[in-house]
């Protein structure tokens, strides 16, 4: 059967038709407000699956990237930025994303319709009542006004059905409004658990973060302790050493007080006994003073100019001789030792 002979199907391409060249660009508009995306990768970032697939095979065949867009992407994509974009741009209205189902499910009936069977009345009237609703969503007024008159041409099925299909359609309504509000409410549920799941995962990526840093603040703490151990340690070992200078410098300190106790000593007993040597002497000059004036009176004195070598030993003019070079200090002590030799008077005399 020709396609002129299915009127209503015709009607629906057309809207479609309508509907595809006035969303694609407009979701091609929103899109370029996605957050850090271009309108290709937010297309492909929404889309998963078979949709990713087929735009992908899409893409390479078109010339463009709105033509690569199917009619089924359309609540995918609507869903995916809700938040982000659409909301805004439908003015919260919910329930476009329940049009864009039924729109995507009257494509497919209107691109495999049963064999030699038109599209349903009812079901191309509700359809183009959705394409419609879309369309004057987003103040396409000549478009909704296009799809509105393709409406009006249908048979009004709705209007000469009887009593008992009005009554039907009336539950189904009922019924199609009911799970609508079910699908919103799951949806609304559905987003809050993904917004409590999400700000789960962050309470979890902060909570892992902090354990990260209390893990890394332990460390730096054992290793400041270590440190530190380490530290008083060293200190300790400087200490003691320290310690045994001090017990070192004492011990010498003390050393040199008994040396020079002793050193004291000494030199008192020396000094003592110099003084003794030096009474002696003046007590032996004392004694020898007036001997050696008498021999100088007799002329017995000893003239080194006139005796050159000394007399002779054991005579009273050698004796004279040898006292005048003693006190004369011509003789020294070793000298003196080495003229006596063994002469009892040279060796008194030494004495």
């Amino acid at each position: 059967m020709p396609i002129v002979d299915r009127p209503n199907k015709e009607a629906l391409l057309k809207a479609l038709d309508i509907f595809l060249d006035r969303m694609r660009p407009f979701l091609c508009e929103c899109l370029r407000h996605a957050p850090g995306a271009t309108v290709q990768s937010a297309l492909e970032r929404s889309l998963k699956g078979n949709q990713s697939t087929n735009f992908a095979r899409n893409l390479h065949s078109h010339a463009d990237l709105q033509s690569a867009i199917e009619v089924s992407y359309f609540e995918t994509i609507t869903i995916t930025y809700w938040e982000e974009i659409f909301s805004s741009r439908f003015g919260g209205d919910r329930k476009i994303v329940q049009k864009f189902r039924k729109i995507t499910e009257a494509r497919h009936r209107a691109s495999h319709p049963p064999h030699l069977r038109d599209l349903d009345d009812e079901f191309t009237h509700g359809s183009l009542c959705h394409i419609a609703y879309v369309l004057g969503s987003i103040r396409a007024s000549e478009e909704r006004e296009a799809v509105s008159r393709l409406r009006e041409g249908i048979g009004e099925a709705a209007n000469t059905s009887s009593e008992a299909d009005s009554a039907a359609n009336m539950v189904v309504e009922r019924r199609l409004q009911k799970a609508d509000a079910a699908v919103l409410a799951a949806e609304e549920r559905a987003r809050v658990a993904e917004a409590r799941r999400r700000e789960a995962h962050e309470q979890t990526k902060a909570v892992e973060i902090s354990r990260v840093l209390m893990k890394e603040r332990a460390g730096a703490a054992e290793a400041a302790k270590r440190s530190a151990e380490d530290l008083a340690q060293r200190s300790d070992f400087a200490r003691q050493k320290a310690e045994r200078r001090a017990l070192a410098a004492e011990a010498g300190q003390l050393r040199a007080e008994e040396q020079m106790l002793a050193l004291t000593e000494e030199f008192q007993e020396l000094e003592k006994r110099l003084k003794e040597k030096e009474a002696t002497h003046r007590r032996v000059q004392k004694q020898e003073t007036p001997f050696l004036a008498d021999f100088e009176a007799k002329g017995d004195v000893i003239r080194p100019d006139r005796d050159r070598r000394p007399p002779v030993r054991n005579t009273p003019r050698y004796v004279n001789w040898l006292m005048r070079m003693i006190l004369s200090g011509k003789i020294s002590r070793s000298q003196l030792c080495q003229i006596a030799g063994d002469s009892r008077i040279d060796g008194r005399l030494v004495h």
